[in-house]
């Protein structure tokens, strides 16, 4: 067995390795304090002497010795050296965020019946760019390209070709208070102060290609002009717009009338609508209220076209305490019109909803009803509505949740018997959060729908369902699996029908995505054929590079019956649908974020503010051309953001927000013996995309 080396004591070593250190930094320590000493006796003004008194070039001294470094500490100071290296990058870059993606997509779509197949492609752009006084600009465009093969011309290879393009200007400044929207291309109309007339009653705005600008202020004002024709939207992989006839122009106007309140009014015309002579105008008022903390509000708007048809609006709300309450009601003449829609039938509606949320316990209740036709020779409905909702946390991973609904509609068509529908929905949930991150959802449904028709008698049906779910995340994986059973009982059938389902997602550390799910559903019917309905998908995308991204999108339906003995001439044909997506993306940034220097006050836009701190010899306060710059001396802006001048004394605020500021120099910073004169603020009044030039005078000191 070896033998064990005795341990020499380590505390004597220590108390030395101390002692020797205090010493070594004790003798340093007396070499910079005579060193202190020795230039302390020199001139005050540090102007090189010698003994006798006599101005010398320079003092020769004797390199002091080397300190002791720790080598815990890299003396490099390597993390400084990156940290300057970044910012040296960053100052290269240029000024404003900008990101750009271009996409291509190409899709083929193939159906097993005649319904058709079709391939098609398309190619989008996205640039944004952030400017310094000229607002936030982006650009969408997109051309989409594809053929359509289908029971109607199954050799048809016509191609269809549609495509959009918008430019966007955000917050452009005009002045130091007020701002511009502007947009070119196609858009959707923005929501003008009248088009949301409630929540129960909206007018949607129309899709135009012309120009729509916005001037607005922080204070409420805010003036609106839209021109352009009419269109709709048509979307597949990329956007598309195609052309209707007429065109639409709209001007609107709102401003603040006293705290809180505030009104407004619009105009518009259609043009040559059904490439005819009908011109259309309208027109609407308004007025609305809201508190500062949103709790209470107040709206009242009229509408009117130039046939003298008429729409109202009048809602409120108020929040006490835990509970919201909002109620309105509106009004719409038949065949009104409002820019491209068209209402067929007089509406009356009012509406109540309350709210309450006491933590725990959340609960909405709505009342609605609502009447068409009263007024016309159509069909007259009538319609009620009822719903409850709440939703209870039992404890921090459960939670039950309890919905009920009742829908009444009495139809009175013109000609023919009168008709009722009604149905009410019961629904039920649990939830329940598991240790291992996931979550289980049991879903109950019970439903009655009916209809009767005059004295036929009535039929219904009732619909049961209940269904599982439970969704897990492990890393950067999730998994989720889904079991459901639905009944539906009427007086002639019965069908039933189970589901299973589940679905898997994975994300990787390369940036790489993918995803798969599958959904089975068995339905059987007790005097119809029994059917089968499958349904997957499977996703990805890959990053080819930090610029690069490919993608693949495909999913498969198929239908059919799974009864093949009694299929007939009549029965719907089985039917397989599938889908092919695949995606190339580039995409990439440049640039440096724009941050504005000073107190805004409110203010919008920059402007820039340069200067010269000189040396005033005759003390008049106006540079001459022989008056020198002080280079290193520090300028204040608002005494919070610094600059330091250059080698000819200027300095420069390159963003400065518009408004009043105050300039500062540090007096510890002027080279003796210059000083500051009496004024020790110089103001600056900054104007949108102005440029300022400040001379700072500084002189002599004088006893």
């Amino acid at each position: 067995m070896p033998r064990l080396r005795k341990k020499k004591p380590i505390f004597p070593r220590i108390v030395l390795a101390i002692a020797v250190q205090a010493a070594f930094i004790g003798v340093s320590a007396a070499q910079v304090e005579s060193e202190a000493v020795r230039v302390a006796r020199v001139d005050p003004l540090l102007v090189p002497v010698d003994a006798s008194g006599g101005v010398v070039e320079s003092i020769q001294t004797a390199p002091e010795p080397d300190l002791y470094e720790d080598q815990l500490i890299d003396p490099s100071q390597a993390e400084d050296e990156a940290l300057d290296e970044l910012q040296r990058r960053e100052q290269a870059q240029p000024l404003g965020l900008r990101h750009w993606s271009v996409t291509a997509k190409a899709r083929s779509y193939d159906a097993s019946n005649q319904s058709g197949s079709d391939t098609e492609q398309a190619l989008s752009l996205r640039y944004t760019q952030q400017t310094a006084n000229f607002g936030n600009l982006a650009l969408d465009a997109s051309i989409q390209n594809g053929d359509d093969q289908s029971f109607l011309s199954p050799n048809s290879d016509d191609q269809q070709v549609s495509g959009a393009a918008t430019l966007y200007q955000y917050y452009f400044p005009i002045s130091g208070e007020w701002l511009m929207d502007n947009t070119l291309g196609v858009y959707r109309n923005s929501q003008s102060y009248l088009s949301r007339l409630g929540y129960r009653s909206y007018l949607r705005n129309p899709a135009l290609r012309g120009v729509s600008s916005q001037l607005y202020n922080l204070s409420g004002h805010r003036v609106s002009l839209s021109v352009g024709q009419l269109g709709q939207y048509r979307s597949s992989l990329a956007r598309g717009f195609e052309t209707t006839d007429g065109q639409a122009m709209s001007l609107a106007y709102q401003m603040p009338l006293s705290q809180g309140w505030s009104a407004g009014g619009e105009l518009w015309q259609v043009d040559e609508r059904d490439d005819s002579d009908d011109n259309r105008m309208g027109y609407g008022v308004g007025t609305s209220y809201e508190s500062d903390d949103l709790a209470r509000l107040f709206a009242l708007r009229l509408i009117a076209d130039d046939d003298g048809r008429h729409g109202y609006s009048l809602e409120g709300g108020q929040e006490i305490g835990r509970y919201s309450h909002r109620a309105g009601g509106y009004y719409y003449d038949r065949d009104f019109e409002w820019l491209s829609e068209t209402i067929q039938q007089d509406t009356l509606g009012v509406y109540y909803q309350t709210q309450y949320n006491g933590g725990r316990l959340r609960s909405n209740m709505l009342l609605d009803w609502s009447q068409r036709g009263v007024e016309s020779d159509s069909d007259q409905t009538e319609v009620s509505y009822i719903g409850l909702g709440s939703n209870y946390r039992l404890w921090a991973r459960d939670s039950i949740g309890l919905n009920g609904s009742y829908r009444y509609s009495d139809r009175q068509p013109r000609f023919g018997q009168a008709t009722d529908f009604f149905d009410y929905r019961l629904n039920g949930l649990y939830s329940h959060q598991h240790l291992s991150e996931a979550t289980s959802v049991y879903r109950a449904t019970y439903a009655v729908i009916g209809r009767s028709a005059g004295n036929s008698g009535s039929d219904g049906s009732e619909r049961s369902e209940i269904s599982y779910a439970l969704n897990w995340s492990q890393n950067t994986n999730q998994f989720g699996i889904e079991l459901g059973f639905s009944r539906e009982e009427s007086e002639n059938n019965v069908t039933e029908q189970p589901l299973v389902g589940g679905f898997w997602q994975s994300s990787f550390s390369s940036g790489a995505f993918v995803g798969a799910g599958l959904r089975y559903e068995l339905s059987r019917a007790s005097n119809q054929l029994d059917s089968d309905n499958w349904n997957g998908y499977v996703n990805a995308e890959w990053p080819l590079s930090e610029a690069w991204q490919l993608g693949l999108d495909v999913s498969l339906n198929e239908f059919g019956y799974s009864d093949e003995d009694n299929i007939t001439e009549f029965s719907q044909p089985d039917l397989r649908t599938s889908s092919v997506i695949f995606s190339l993306r580039y995409q990439g940034s440049a640039g440096r974020p724009i941050r504005t220097l000073g107190v805004s006050h409110g203010a919008v836009g920059s402007g820039r503010v340069r200067g010269i701190v000189f040396f005033d010899e005759n003390r008049d306060g106006i540079r001459q051309a022989s008056e020198p710059g002080l280079p290193g001396v520090e300028v204040y802006l608002d005494r919070r953001f610094p600059a330091i001048t250059n080698r000819q004394g200027e300095f420069d605020f390159e963003l400065v927000a518009s408004g009043s500021h105050g300039l500062y120099v540090a007096g510890e910073t002027l080279p003796l013996p210059y000083v500051l004169g009496a004024q020790t603020q110089i103001p600056v009044e900054v104007s949108v995309r102005s440029s300022n030039y400040i001379s700072i005078p500084v002189s002599a000191f004088q006893e």
